[in-house]
């Protein structure tokens, strides 16, 4: 009974030690290290949670969610690298305002203000303004202006050297002077333009002549007057030059050759006669000079002694029947000056001098010298300082003057309503001013003129020369014209600037008197054809 007992006792634990042995069956779906697998689908450890719903899954990369899902737990939920408000998926959320991108155009962080005027940006390379060093202004908003910034510290305005190269085109002083224009360069010879002192045996102006022999000598008083011309070249068909009105003799071909870029200097001497002429003037002398580089040209002219008349001077290109670019006149000992906007290597300079009656009982010398022109006028762009608003219906509510064709003098219009437009301008040296206007196709017989505008601007005290360019549109007219006068001084033409032909800009320069008031007559050019219009054009002033 024992042994059956026995037996009975150890049948019995073996087959609960079989039951109990997991590797000897064949259910593999039992895990004996209780580590959930969290991607099976099965509850591997036996704790009634499957795959992702089992803590032990929360890091593994099977169970991360898509994106960012909480902001603040200091924990990479979609294990991208970028924890909490790092993390894209975070921006505009309550944990994680959107910070502002300072050049998208957007309020990315919704406070109102937008790029650069957020202060998100202040420091953003987008918006970091440069200090302009020459314009008056804090640009970059930190308390210092121009040249007392540090940011301007090697900018050549800011030199405080003064300037010392006189043919750079650059103001290395700041003193919005440049070159010749500069004071400080008055004794570098190029920016003479008239010998000095006529008994100092110095050639002041670096042209090549000392004291008397010097043409300009004559004109300070020490040397003999008389007709007796000096220069590189001297008039020599004084009764067969005559190319103006009525009189169609071919011009002196002096052989000179100018380069208005190299500083070179060119002198004629020709003397004014008291002659009868078939034309309206007295005496009038051309010449040729060749041009050998670009720029632009400055011919200054000079009496030897006060003429009778007003004695002119015009400068334009080759053509007889162009009429000048720019001219401009003088009754005293004070230089006469003309000027154009520039000419090419090629061309043909035409200089002319002229006298209106009545002719004067003995010859008047005078000098010529072409100069490259120190005081440049470039178009202005941008707000006018005046735009044409005195022009009624009929397009002539400021046509104050009647002018005809090469004429020196002005009548008024016959309307009493007639009034010239005060632009406001009082010029300062070297300051330049753009006025705006319209010129339209309206009749014109009273004058060669068609629609004539006329302002008027106030010369400062600093004020002794003024350059005015106008400038339009190719194509719409034939031509535009420039004249200058003193205010209601009809019978005081300055300078006029009559091309008769289509040639843009065209250019007068002229000395002027301080602390005077003086007008600005333009006018479309009526050669008996149709015109096109209206048409906008631009004077620039340039006061020196």
């Amino acid at each position: 009974m024992h042994t059956a007992s026995r037996l009975i006792l150890s049948i019995t634990f073996i087959i609960w030690v079989i039951a109990c042995d997991d590797s000897k069956g064949d259910d593999t779906n039992n895990n004996t290290s209780n580590i959930e697998v969290c991607d099976n689908g099965i509850d591997d450890d036996l704790d009634g949670q499957i795959d992702c719903e089992d803590a032990e899954c929360h890091a593994d990369p099977a169970c991360r969610p898509a994106t960012e899902t909480v902001c603040n737990d200091n924990l990479d939920n979609d294990g991208d690298g970028y924890v909490d408000c790092d993390d894209a998926d975070c921006n505009g959320s309550a944990e994680c305002p959107a910070s502002e991108f300072c050049n998208d155009g957007l309020d990315n962080d919704g406070d109102g203000q937008v790029d650069c005027d957020d202060t998100d940006c202040v420091d953003s390379p987008y918006c970091m303004v440069p200090e302009i060093c020459d314009d008056g202004q804090d640009n970059d908003g930190d308390g210092q202006v121009d040249c007392e910034d540090t940011d301007c510290e090697g900018f050549v305005s800011c030199s405080t050297t003064g300037e010392i190269n006189c043919n750079d085109n650059i103001d290395a002083d700041g003193d919005h002077a440049f070159d010749c224009a500069d004071s400080d360069c008055a004794a570098v010879s190029h920016c003479q333009e008239v010998e000095t002192l006529c008994s100092d045996n110095i050639d002041n102006d670096g042209d090549g002549a000392i004291d008397c022999a010097d043409s300009d000598c004559v004109a300070l008083g020490g040397c003999s007057a008389g007709c007796n011309p000096h220069g590189d070249y001297i008039e020599s068909n004084d009764f067969s030059n005559d190319t103006w009105y009525g009189i169609n003799n071919p011009p002196e071909n002096t052989g000179l050759a100018f380069d208005p870029a190299g500083y070179s200097r060119v002198t004629i001497g020709g003397c004014i006669n008291p002659k009868t002429s078939p034309g309206y003037y007295v005496d009038a002398d051309t010449y040729l000079v060749s041009v050998v580089g670009d720029g632009i040209v400055r011919v200054v002219l000079t009496p030897d002694s006060t003429p009778l008349g007003p004695l002119w001077v015009g400068i334009g290109d080759s053509n007889p029947n162009s009429g000048f670019y720019g001219s401009g006149r003088t009754i005293s000992l004070a230089p006469a000056v003309a000027g154009r906007a520039s000419f090419s290597a090629g061309d043909y300079i035409r200089i002319s001098v002229w006298q209106e009656l009545p002719a004067a009982s003995s010859p008047t010398t005078y000098s010529l010298q072409l100069v490259q022109n120190r005081y440049p006028c470039a178009p202005l762009t941008g707000s006018a300082d005046y735009i044409e608003a005195g022009d009624d219906a009929s397009n002539r509510g400021n046509d104050m003057v009647l002018l005809n064709r090469g004429q020196t003098y002005a009548t008024e219009t016959d309307s009493p309503d007639d009034r010239p437009e005060e632009t406001g301008i009082t010029t300062t040296s070297g300051g330049c001013y753009l006025i705006s206007g319209v010129s339209a196709a309206v009749d014109s017989p009273d004058g060669y003129l068609m629609d004539r505008d006329t302002y008027e601007f106030t010369t400062g005290p600093d004020t002794s020369e003024v350059a005015i360019r106008i400038d339009w549109p190719a194509g719409i007219y034939n031509d535009m014209s420039l004249n200058m006068m003193k205010a209601y001084d009809y019978n005081d033409m300055l300078s006029m600037s009559f091309v008769w032909e289509v040639d843009r800009p065209e250019m007068l320069q002229t000395t002027v008197e301080p602390n005077t008031t003086y007008w600005i007559v333009a006018g479309s050019f009526y050669n008996g054809g149709a015109f096109v219009g209206p048409s906008d054009y631009d004077i620039t002033l340039c006061a020196f």
